[in-house]
């Protein structure tokens, strides 16, 4: 494994599992259960296209370095770790994270937000690990992170005149975005409240379709809210 590259709010690790548990969790990947978003769904007004997704699960950090070595659970914690000044520590700043499978088929797409921004919010940060086997630059399906806090980009001034999407023009004139290209086994983590889009997957893809495992680090265990 080794470390891609790194801001101030993301960090980019490259060949986190092994080439053969790689590859047995791709078939767990295939064996989860699947349904199609809606934008009556939380937050799947931001996406379209055809995209499924699976059952979220949640697990603390003490939890997650339970399960055998290789589990995605056990990565996923592993690479919070050794991230944690980006993302935060355990305990400290966030009490575990969800884990839910994804598919982004061809011509799918996230648009532009962010996670956290508010100031009650229970999101701590936020990860996608690639697990497809086989990917190409020109499927596209980035995703997209600006390493910018939330505020930077929410005080650019948008002219009075403009007539398009307030956020699209206030992305645009915050700065330029680090891409990261959805080679398989990657994993990309990144603080809340940091804009971030996924590219939409080009048809060229064909029956390939973008497949993640993504989850959010949370302050608090959501089985013990009320």
């Amino acid at each position: 494994m080794s470390i891609r590259a790194q801001g101030d709010r993301f960090a980019v690790w490259d060949d986190v599992l092994e080439s053969s548990v790689h590859s047995e969790k791709w078939l767990d990947f295939l064996a989860e259960g699947y349904k199609t978003h809606s934008s009556d769904v939380a937050g799947h007004d931001l996406l379209t296209g055809d995209v499924e997704f699976g059952e979220p699960r949640f697990q603390t950090l003490a939890e997650a370095e339970a399960c055998p070595a290789g589990d995605i659970s056990r990565v996923i914690a592993d690479y919070a770790v050794r991230s944690a000044d980006v993302i935060g520590v355990s305990g400290a700043d966030w009490a575990g994270f969800t884990l839910t499978p994804w598919k982004y088929h061809a011509n799918a797409a996230l648009n532009w937000h962010n996670d956290g921004a508010a100031e009650n919010s229970k999101t701590a940060a936020a990860f996608v690990l690639y697990i497809h086997p086989v990917w190409d630059a020109s499927w596209s399906g980035d995703l997209l992170i600006l390493d910018l806090p939330g505020n930077d980009v929410r005080q650019v001034s948008i002219p009075d005149q403009y007539e398009g999407n307030p956020l699209g023009y206030q992305i645009l004139h915050a700065g330029d975005p680090y891409c990261v290209m959805a080679r398989p086994n990657r994993l990309a983590l990144f603080k809340g409240d940091t804009y971030h889009a996924v590219r939409r997957v080009d048809p060229s893809a064909g029956s390939h379709y973008r497949a993640s495992y993504t989850g959010f680090f949370l302050r608090e265990d959501p089985r013990h809210s009320v």
